[in-house]
């Protein structure tokens, strides 16, 4: 599973406290049984671009524990749906990373270490129900959600710049390498991405709620 999927697999989830403001046709819910250990999810990440330094960050394995997931949908008008998902997670990994100064490469990796955090996707959803479940296809998000990540990476980065640095003139835009990889942006999926979630992955009463949800219009 890739990472930014794994932030829609959740958007049919949430918990009481994240309310709805004055929309009563709005829906909340929670999928408990959803949270858990996920192995193998792929990390995808914005290469990292700071003066003549580009990174590109890669993520082949990293073992992802779901805390809590949170969703409140309404509906937008025109079968389309305001969707409001929150996921708390924590995990470990590898992260290798391929660098590019002005023509000068290097290759580094490092295990990798998220935190307990959260991450909030606001946008705009449809939602179908057919043969197979239930499928979700987006119409808006952001283009990125940014995450937290701690390793020594971004360090010896900043080190491996810093060096290179007495060669060339100007700004060699190490001072913003350290940040820019402790909190790296992942992409999230393009509008007329789908994702089917399948009945078996509900309860009995949570599929009723979605149905009664989608049911009004």
């Amino acid at each position: 599973m890739r990472f930014s999927r794994f932030l829609v697999v959740f958007a049919l989830a949430a918990a009481p406290g994240f309310a709805l403001v004055a929309n009563p046709l709005g829906i909340e819910l929670r999928f408990d049984r959803l949270n858990g250990l996920y192995e193998n999810v792929v990390a995808e990440v914005e290469p990292i671009r700071s003066g003549p330094v580009t990174v590109r960050l890669v993520s082949p394995e990293h073992r992802l524990e779901l805390k809590s997931n949170q969703i409140a949908l309404s509906p937008f008008g025109d079968d389309s749906h305001v969707i409001k998902t929150q996921i708390r997670f924590s995990g470990s990994g590898l992260l290798n990373a391929e660098l590019d100064f002005g023509g000068i490469p290097a290759s580094l990796r490092d295990r990798v270490v998220f935190p307990e955090q959260e991450a909030l996707v606001e946008g705009k959803v449809r939602i179908e129900r057919v043969d197979e479940g239930y499928l979700v296809t987006v119409e808006e998000l952001p283009g990125f959600v940014t995450i937290e990540i701690r390793s020594e990476l971004g360090s010896e980065l900043v080190a491996w710049c810093s060096r290179l640095a007495l060669f060339v003139a100007g700004d060699a835009g190490c001072d913003d390498l350290e940040r820019e990889l402790s909190h790296p942006r992942l992409p999230l999926p393009a509008p007329g991405t789908t994702h089917l979630i399948r009945p078996d992955d509900l309860t009995p009463e949570e599929r009723s709620r979605i149905d009664i949800y989608l049911s009004r219009f």
